[in-house]
C-alpha cells in the first residue's frame, strides 16, 4: 500500500473495505487516514451517528426505562467521536469508547465527549475487557463493514452488556450478502445470549448504500 492515501473521499473509503479484517493492515491505514476521516466521510453524507443516537433515545426510553444522562453507555469502534459527540448533545452522561486504532481514540479524545477511551482494541479476537465493567446500552456504528470486523464479534459485544441492557449495530447492506452475519444472529438467540428486539431495515447510512440497525437486549433480568 502507497504511504500517501488517495484524498478521494470514496476511494478511500472503497479501499478500507478491502482489508480482509486484517488487523495489522487496519491499524495502518486508519493511523494515516485518521486526521481526514471526519472530512471524508462527510463527504459522503454519512449519517449513521446521527441514526445511531436517534434509536439510542429511543431504546433507552422504551427499554431501559431511563434518562439519556443515567445511563452508561460503551461507543465500540468509536472512531474519532462521531457517534460519542452526538450522545453528548443529546443527553447522555457516561460514554466510553474503544477502538482498533489509538489514532482515531486520540481525536475522540479531543472532543471531549468521553469519560474514558482505549485504542488498540481488536473485535476480531477474543480480548479481556478493557473497562472490567459493563454497560447498559452498547452502541456499534460503521464497524461491522467489509473488510473490517467479522459478524462473530457480536457475542464479544454482548459480552459488555448488563442483562437487560441493549445493543444497536449498524450493518452496511452488502455486509449482509453471504447471510453469516444472520447466521451468527440466530445462533446467538438460540443460545440464549441476545434477543432481537427490532431492526431497521435498509435504512440511510452513507451516500453508496443504504444500512440495517439492529437492536438487541442481553438475555437476563436487569439489576435492580
Amino acid at each position: 500500500m502507497s504511504e500517501a492515501i488517495d484524498r478521494n473521499s470514496f476511494s478511500t473509503i472503497k479501499t478500507s473495505h478491502g482489508l480482509d479484517g486484517n488487523s495489522d493492515a487496519l491499524k495502518n491505514y486508519y493511523a494515516k487516514w485518521a486526521s481526514n476521516y471526519d472530512d471524508d466521510v462527510e463527504n459522503q453524507k454519512y449519517i449513521a451517528p446521527s441514526i445511531i443516537t436517534d434509536l439510542s433515545l429511543l431504546v433507552t426510553r422504551s427499554y431501559l426505562h431511563k434518562k439519556p444522562q443515567q445511563t452508561t453507555v460503551l461507543d465500540a469502534g468509536c472512531g474519532t467521536g462521531l457517534v460519542g459527540v452526538n450522545l453528548k448533545k443529546r443527553g447522555f452522561g457516561r460514554v466510553d469508547g474503544f477502538d482498533l486504532s489509538s489514532e482515531m481514540t486520540d481525536i475522540a479524545k479531543s472532543t471531549e465527549a468521553y469519560f474514558a477511551l482505549k485504542g488498540g482494541v481488536d473485535l476480531n479476537r477474543d480480548q479481556p475487557n478493557w473497562f472490567g465493567r459493563t454497560y447498559e446500552l452498547l452502541v456499534c456504528c460503521g464497524v461491522l463493514t467489509l473488510g473490517h470486523v467479522a459478524p462473530t464479534s457480536l457475542r464479544r459485544l454482548a459480552n459488555y452488556l448488563e442483562p437487560g441492557g441493549c445493543m444497536i449495530v449498524s450493518t452496511r447492506n452488502s455486509y449482509l450478502a453471504d447471510g453469516s452475519f444472520a447466521e451468527v444472529s440466530a445462533q446467538l438467540q438460540a443460545e440464549g445470549v441476545l434477543n432481537e428486539l427490532f431492526c431497521v431495515p435498509d435504512a440511510w447510512y452513507i451516500e453508496e448504500e443504504g444500512a440495517h440497525y439492529w437492536i438487541y437486549q442481553r438475555c437476563g433480568a436487569p439489576k435492580e
